[in-house]
């Protein structure tokens, strides 16, 4: 979906894929990155339905199919970091556990980083 620059510049008509609390996240295997490669998952896993292959919508008695591709994060050098599950400019670039990095790449997504 395209949408004008006027309505991306609009923080309210962004769409909202969650809201979890901080506390749960801190719990989770791979933290930020460990979320991030589930919500991943969710919309492009190998098997089943996924944006992909295409989805279906109906609406009432018609339907399409949407199709979509995962090309990047857009965030913030903190958040990128928090992703990426790295130490960021002051360690190893990235660590050994299951990050949303290294999910994109099994399932053969592309990773486009923050320029800044």
């Amino acid at each position: 979906m395209d949408f004008p620059q006027w309505i991306l510049q609009r923080t309210a008509c962004w769409f909202t894929f969650g809201t979890i609390r901080s506390s749960i996240v801190k719990d989770l295997a791979g933290n930020v990155s460990g979320l991030m490669a589930r919500v991943l998952k969710t919309f492009f896993p190998e098997h089943g339905h996924s944006f992909t292959r295409g989805v279906t919508i109906r609406n009432g008695d018609e339907s399409i199919i949407v199709t979509a591709a995962f090309i990047g994060f857009l965030t913030d050098d903190k958040a990128l970091t928090e992703i990426g599950g790295s130490k960021g400019a002051s360690g190893n670039p990235f660590s050994r556990r299951p990050t949303a990095l290294t999910a994109m790449h099994y399932h053969g997504h592309t990773m486009l980083t923050h320029c800044g």
